[in-house]
């Protein structure tokens, strides 16, 4: 039987932490990630996209709830990817809370462009581009633009599978969901989140935004477009600039130096 490994939280520094402890614990045996995960920090969530595909075992995903963001990108490097009939999966470009703010965007944005550039390559390797855009109606220029807002992306369990990125779908009933609250219970963690569709992510492009829904063909998307405020920005002195771009670099040496060992580090370079 393989290996369980629950992610049912919003991905941070402790949550990828314990995913990365935990697979390296599990030796290269078989292993079951299940998860209802709607994504969380940038850094955070590399380490453990990278870690999943890297870890040399048989590997399998059962999304319980929702996978998006990171979690979603997470599903193209398992060999099975299991799903429930009323999983949501979205997927958006890589986006660092503070690209709003024009003092501070330059910081990151070499980082973004190669973090941007492997997601979209995973992507593509996994679902042909024009497959994915007769079923979404976005393109992956778009999906993947540094310069336009962050564009969320939901498909339902039959699209997921329609696009291969889902290998099989189970149905939903109480006795699956009686599993995963018992599951949930044990381990401490929600089982199921509050919102179906996490409209905003934490990790927010813009602090101040307007949620505009569009129709593009039959599918949801979700634009985040900037507006003018000067509520936040005006609080930002040039000490607290200064403060800010430091760790900005702190982070992002941080990451450099934690990933260098790592046999595939040159897929973020």
């Amino acid at each position: 039987m393989a290996k369980e490994i629950l992610l049912y939280n919003y991905i941070s520094t402790e949550v990828a932490t314990q995913f990365i402890n935990e697979l390296e614990a599990a030796g290269g045996e078989a292993i079951c990630v299940r998860g209802n995960c709607p994504g969380g920090g940038v850094y955070d969530a590399i380490g453990m996209i990278q870690k999943f595909r890297e870890y040399e075992g048989e590997k399998e995903i059962r999304v319980d709830g929702c996978a998006a963001s990171a979690f979603a990108y997470m599903l193209l490097f398992s060999s099975k990817v299991k799903c429930l009939s009323v999983t949501d999966i979205m997927f958006h470009r890589a986006a660092l809370w503070y690209e709003g703010i024009a003092e501070l965007a330059q910081e990151g944005i070499d980082m973004l462009l190669r973090i941007n550039k492997t997601l979209r390559d995973a992507l593509e390797a996994k679902v042909p581009h024009s497959l994915w855009l007769s079923v979404t109606g976005v393109s992956y220029d778009r999906l993947f633009d540094v310069t336009q807002p962050q564009l969320d992306v939901f498909l339902t369990a039959a699209e997921a599978m329609q696009l291969g990125i889902v290998s099989e779908v189970i149905e939903f009933s109480p006795e699956i969901k009686k599993e995963i609250v018992s599951l949930c219970n044990t381990h401490k963690v929600a089982a199921f989140m509050q919102n179906k569709k996490p409209l905003v992510n934490v990790t927010n492009t813009q602090p101040l935004a307007k949620v505009e829904e569009k129709q593009s063909v039959n599918k949801k998307t979700i634009e985040m477009t900037t507006e003018t405020t000067t509520t936040q920005t005006a609080q930002l002195t040039p000490e607290m600039l200064a403060q800010a771009k430091r760790e900005i670099l702190e982070n992002a040496n941080a990451m450099h130096a934690f990933f260098a060992g790592t046999s595939s580090y040159r897929d973020w370079e």
